[in-house]
């Protein structure tokens, strides 16, 4: 098998981008991918559930009766039906192993916890809720400070409301009856998560601060049910949306960080926009609209303090707050004809990587840089070439002189010193031409933020 390095020397105007890189130590005949061929998606998600309440984790206090003297007493484990309304206050932990209540609970700073047991009414205020075991709540649950625990085999009748609890968790085997809107939350340091869930309603997950997964296969987070329209919209951490069933419209739109929408389902339409940085795939609906239906997305990194947009056969690796790489592999079957060549499935395509490093004070000279940061690097000054990167001075470097085989664009800003490098790997001609036209496209259009 031939392998080629591509070079962009003859097409040097056309490039705008503005990227830094991790130099290889050694040259490798084909770059080795850091992430599986596409369709694949990103790793899954793994949902966190330390910091959910759940009965065993809760302190107890003692009981001295099957049900509390009074509507303000439920503070100890309990096993009768309460007939009348509760008020949870703070210090108060009321927990229901059986039985239940027949009537309204309000929290005050309290903790609420069922297994096993029924609530007749609603549920409304702030404070601790877990519900597990087969719990039900007849009426809505209504929570506006605290956190929240829905677990395996839990009945809501009624809606579930959220609008400024810590933490929550839903999932998996809860059924709500009604619609489940999360709305207004604040950020938070881990994720939540809706998994395995059965909604007949609309779920709505709209301005919020923290991170979600609703559904994140294959194990920690399996997909829901929606009967009605899921919509996850201006929200300002990452969410995920995956493996989900939906009777109605899926609309992904208006959020600010990360966007995952994977492998759903929808009888109406999928619908995406304005999402800065989105990554698609595995998705059907009567209609794909907008992002979800696009041949290119749109990456945008306020850390990096770069964005551009990539064709929908690449994907985004290694993103975090100081590099990141796009790319594109596909497999083939090498037949062993030549010393080059190792027999079986192997991978063709292209990596793109991206990298910040600090700003130089004062003026930049290239090869002042290029020997403080790779001393054993010195390629030749001709091999150097200025060029225009986003609008701003750049310099390249062809793969030839650089022991990796790899090209490298270098672009100093006031903010920090970009750069870039890039390889492709093809069995044919025709496939590296279509190559370097992806990896031309991704970079002319990088833009500074």
């Amino acid at each position: 098998m031939k392998k080629m390095i591509f070079s962009l020397v003859g097409v040097l105007a056309a490039i705008a981008v503005g990227l830094l890189f991790v130099r290889p130590a050694a040259p490798s005949p084909r770059p080795a991918p850091s992430a599986p061929a596409r369709p694949e998606r990103p790793a899954p998600v793994q949902v966190s559930t330390q910091s959910q309440p759940s009965l065993a984790s809760q302190p107890q206090a003692q009981s001295n009766s099957a049900i509390p003297s009074s509507g303000t007493t439920c503070n100890g484990t309990y096993s009768g039906t309460f007939s009348g309304n509760l008020i949870v206050s703070n210090g108060q932990t009321c927990t229901f192993t059986a039985g239940g209540i027949n009537g309204n609970v309000t929290l005050n700073g309290g903790q609420l916890l069922l297994s096993n047991a029924t609530t007749s009414g609603n549920v409304q205020g702030s404070g601790t809720v877990a519900l597990s075991a087969g719990a039900r709540v007849n009426g809505n649950v209504t929570l506006t400070a605290g956190t929240l625990s829905l677990g395996t085999g839990v009945s809501v009748g009624g809606n579930v409301t959220l609008s400024g609890p810590d933490t929550f968790s839903i999932g998996p085997s809860t059924s709500v009856k009604g619609n489940l809107q999360i709305n207004g939350l604040s950020a938070g340091t881990g994720q939540d998560s809706i998994c395995g869930s059965t909604v007949q309603g609309n779920l709505q997950f709209t301005n919020n601060g923290t991170a979600v997964a609703i559904g994140s296969p294959p194990s920690s987070c399996t997909g829901n049910t929606i009967g009605g329209n899921l919509q996850v919209q201006n929200n300002t951490a990452s969410t995920t949306i995956d493996s989900n069933t939906v009777g109605g419209n899926l609309q992904d739109e208006n959020n600010s960080s990360l966007t995952q929408v994977f492998s759903n389902s929808a009888t109406g339409n999928l619908q995406c926009q304005n999402n800065p940085s989105i990554i698609v795939g595995g998705n059907t609906a009567k209609q794909i609209q907008g992002q979800c239906a696009g041949t290119s997305f749109v990456y945008s990194s306020p850390d990096l303090g770069i964005s551009f947009t990539y064709p929908s056969s690449a994907i985004i690796v290694n993103n975090d707050a100081s590099s990141t790489s796009i790319q594109t592999y596909f497999g083939y079957d090498e037949t062993g004809a030549s010393p080059d060549d190792i027999p079986g499935p192997t991978l063709e395509g292209f990596q793109i990587t991206i990298n910040k490093l600090p700003p130089v004070q004062g003026s930049f000279d290239v090869k002042t840089w290029l020997a403080a940061q790779y001393p054993g690097w010195q390629p030749q000054p001709t091999n150097i070439q200025a060029i225009s990167i986003g609008g701003r001075a750049g310099y390249f470097i062809a793969a030839d002189p650089e022991p990796s085989g790899f090209n490298t664009i270098i672009v100093p800003t006031s903010l920090a010193v970009y750069g870039i490098t890039y390889s492709t790997s093809y069995f044919t001609e025709q496939d590296s031409a279509a190559g370097q036209q992806l990896i031309n496209t991704i970079l002319s259009s990088i833009n500074f933020q």
